[in-house]
């Protein structure tokens, strides 16, 4: 993940920074390190991190059981397991996933571990001004941080008819929620201006 930020200064100012999943999490990283390059945030289907040592240690030991497996039964059996997981219900199942290499796939886990990521909800009331946050209708893991989100005045959308992957699951309106977060200033401006006019 740090290695983006030796990119920060390639991405224009006052971007808009759209993450998923993990890409949430990044998401949240480069907008918590760099809130004034970033005009909108929008948020899918991410954890804004773990708050207690417990749940890091109980994350890290879990993540060694995902390792054990790949290394036991490879890449196959593992993407199956884990799209069982109450949070993925009906999504589909990207083909590549298959194809990925075990030895990457084990960095990956190791190096991008929720227990080893910042936690977000102690700066989430800054981070609220611009970023917005979209979940999917049948996330069941989902449900605890959308009520705190929702305790802490958030920006947040469900999306319907969709799990965990809410960009594949429903295209359109996680698009159209996208979109319509993004363009909100520009709308309000136009209001508050067409209001003057009259």
């Amino acid at each position: 993940m740090y290695e983006l930020f030796n990119l920060i200064d390639l991405i224009p100012k006052k971007s808009h920074i759209i993450g998923y999943s993990m890409g949430g999490r990044i998401a949240l990283e480069l907008l918590s390190s760099y809130p004034k390059h970033f005009d909108k945030a929008v948020i899918l289907s991410a954890h804004l991190g773990l708050k207690t040592a417990e749940e890091k240690r109980i994350r890290l030991y879990e993540e060694e059981l995902l390792i054990d497996k790949i290394r036991s039964e490879g890449v196959v059996s593992f993407v199956k397991t884990w799209y069982q997981k109450p949070l993925f219900e009906n999504a589909p199942v990207p083909s590549y996933r298959y194809r990925q290499s075990p030895d990457l796939l084990i960095e990956a886990i190791k190096k991008f571990s929720l227990a080893k990521q910042q936690n977000f909800w102690n700066s989430l009331s800054k981070l609220s001004s611009f970023a917005t946050f979209l979940y999917g209708e049948h996330d069941k893991a989902y449900k605890k941080t959308v009520d705190e989100l929702f305790a802490n005045k958030a920006s947040v959308h469900l999306i319907k008819e969709s799990s965990h992957a809410i960009h594949l699951q429903n295209v359109r309106d996680c698009i159209n929620h996208i979109e319509r977060s993004i363009h909100a200033d520009k709308r309000i401006r136009n209001s508050l201006e067409s209001n003057r006019r009259v």
